[in-house]
């Protein structure tokens, strides 16, 4: 089973089916009518994905209460025991995250990604099965089932006689191969219909005092990250209808983990899809193109929804432009650095990669090992050596990439230094690096950070635990940094010369694998495939990217030129099997602004 298909479900935790059914034997059964859910209700459920189990010692399976008022259209979902808790309203909303061994509470305005949503699925139209026995109860069974070319989809709902919730089911598999592909259970344990005590929608108590983020301008509706992780984690239909080449989308590898809160929706997400095929279509008609594109896992995600879950630092920057121009200020260059004279917000300048904390104590200086430049080769891959992960990770709807692109460089550095290969984990820096350093320009988290503060909490911390000893989960936790043993220990990091070509590739020779950022904001970005990626528009200063990568190599296309070789952690799925070549004219999309090395301690780590 691929690796890291874990990181991919927790952040797509969907049951997907087609609305529309096919023929059953057992569909002649006298059917009871469909239970009708409710407009306002609580319901709590656990879902588990029986298959990691394959993957870890115990399957994954997280709690979570839902909380709908149907009439005001208000919401609160909350995850882990209350860990977590998100209340989406109208015209705001609070999310109450664990923040090391605390909660921490954060603002934002009105969003549609919960608001919306339900956790029980319309059964109108399934196909009646009968009784049957489930967790020591008589059940109605109701049952879909759904084929599109090789792909088919079993989805049931297992319902109590007197109309509450018990399972839904969903299991996937290739209809050629019979190979297994995804499945899902959702255990309800308790639905009470009717309205949520309004204390529910109510101010925790914790976000007293904290500033709801501003308006930003008439008509535009800002998606906040959370919303998007949390909405990934209610049971909906991925419906089917009326457009052939987006319901084949849904049936391919990139869309089967989409599902839809209403056709509405499905509309919506359809028409995205048309316009991205098209101007992959569009691109890839060039005869002067130097690299291709197609079609992925971001083909039908909106725009904002894709900045805030992946990108938040960019989101960020477009909120605080839209709101300069609402306001009849100069706007901010949407990804572009923020002019100091304009008031773009209420946040500081965002999160500059060149900006060292003065607490910052583990920076060690910049020492190349190759003193003479005229010896480096003319090509550099680590591209499936020891030094590179053994398999490309995935971040999914959590702006992590500067975890993963931290573990890259110390992964390489620990390889470099012992030939030991390993996977180093992100979650540990997700949960436990929280207010290491100067963080008062990066939220940290899910909402992004920086790599150097990913490094250095490691140094602090004395370690970090591998992967298999601390899993990736997609969203923020408590720091559990001292029930996991020490894996890999590190002395500090230090920067390359920002914009020195020949300084990034002698660190690159000599050290490794490096941690850089770049400027991912463009939609050509999002859909490359192969070839040399330039992009006339990329941004280059430190103060102007908004991700971060693991840079693996460089070399020269002899049509397309002189490029960088970067790992990206959006899965194997995305780009050239998880890797991209990016020209190294106009410096690289920003890749040689800053790039840092990790530096090994071996004798950190107790035998």
């Amino acid at each position: 089973m691929r690796a890291f298909v874990l990181a991919i479900v927790l952040a797509q935790a969907a049951c997907v089916l087609s609305v529309r059914p096919v023929a059953d034997a057992k569909a002649e059964v006298s059917a009871p009518k469909p239970p009708q859910w409710a407009k306002s209700y609580m319901v709590e459920y656990t879902y588990t994905l029986p298959y990691t189990a394959k993957l870890q010692p115990d399957p994954v399976s997280y709690p979570v209460t839902f909380y709908r008022d149907g009439m005001h259209n208000r919401t609160r979902m909350e995850t882990y025991n209350a860990s977590t808790i998100l209340i989406a309203t109208k015209t705001q909303g609070w999310n109450v995250v664990p923040r090391i061994d605390k909660q921490r509470c954060f603002a934002f305005g009105t969003d549609t990604h919960l608001i919306e949503r339900e956790a029980l699925p319309s059964i109108k139209g399934w196909n009646y099965q009968g009784k049957t026995r489930l967790h020591n109860q008589t059940v109605n069974l109701w049952r879909y089932t759904a084929r599109h070319q090789a792909k088919q989809v079993d989805y049931r709902f297992y319902i109590s006689l007197d109309n509450k919730p018990v399972r839904l089911w969903m299991h996937g598999k290739d209809a050629i191969t019979g190979s297994h592909l995804d499945e899902y259970v959702a255990d309800y344990k308790r639905y009470v219909p009717g309205m949520p005590a309004e204390s529910k929608f109510a101010r925790p108590a914790l976000c007293k005092g904290v500033k709801i983020e501003k308006a930003d301008a008439p008509g535009v509706k800002p998606t906040n990250g959370a919303a998007v992780r949390a909405s990934m984690m209610l049971p909906h239909v991925s419906y089917r209808g009326g457009d052939a080449e987006y319901d084949a989308f849904l049936s391919s590898e990139h869309g089967s983990g989409r599902r839809h809160h209403s056709m509405e929706d499905y509309h919506r997400r359809a028409a995205v899809h048309s316009r991205n095929l098209r101007m992959i279509a569009e691109h890839n008609a060039r005869e002067d193109k130097t690299f291709t594109m197609a079609m992925n896992k971001f083909g039908d995600w909106h725009e904002d929804e894709f900045l805030a879950a992946i990108l938040p630092k960019a989101h960020r920057r477009k909120m605080r432009a839209q709101r300069a121009r609402h306001l009849g200020q100069t706007a901010c260059a949407i990804g572009a650095g923020v002019d100091a004279s304009v008031n773009c917000g209420n946040d500081a300048d965002d999160d500059d990669d060149s900006k060292e904390s003065t607490e910052n104590v583990f920076q060690l200086k910049y020492a190349p090992l190759l003193s003479n430049p005229n010896r480096l080769p003319k090509e550099v891959n680590w591209k499936g050596s020891g030094a590179d992960t053994q398999f490309v990770k995935d971040q999914a709807t959590c702006g992590s990439c500067w975890a993963f692109s931290a573990t890259g460089a110390m992964e390489a550095a620990w390889y470099m230094a012992t030939g030991q290969r390993m996977s180093l984990s992100e979650q540990e820096i997700v949960d436990c690096s929280w207010g290491f350093g100067d963080t008062k320009d990066a939220p940290g988290g899910c909402d992004g950070s920086l790599s150097w503060r990913g490094i250095g909490y490691v140094v602090s911390a004395g370690g970090i635990a591998r992967t298999r000893d601390y899993q990736y989960k997609g969203q923020d936790g408590y720091c559990r940094r001292n029930s996991t043993k020490r894996a890999a220990a590190f002395s500090g990091w230090a920067r390359v010369p920002s914009l020195n070509e020949t300084a990034v590739k002698e660190a690159l020779y000599s050290r490794g694998p490096l941690a850089v950022s770049m400027d991912a904001s463009h939609q050509s970005l999002r859909f490359y495939s192969s070839g040399v990626y330039a992009e006339p528009d990329c941004m280059y200063e430190a103060n102007d990217l908004n991700h971060a990568v693991v840079l693996v190599g460089y070399g020269t296309s002899e049509t397309e030129g002189d490029y960088w070789l970067i790992r990206n952690s959006w899965s194997d799925m995305w780009g050239d099997g998880g890797y991209m070549k990016i020209s190294r004219s106009n410096h690289g999309c920003g890749v040689p602004a800053s790039a840092i090395y990790a530096v090994a301690n071996p004798k950190g780590i107790k035998a």
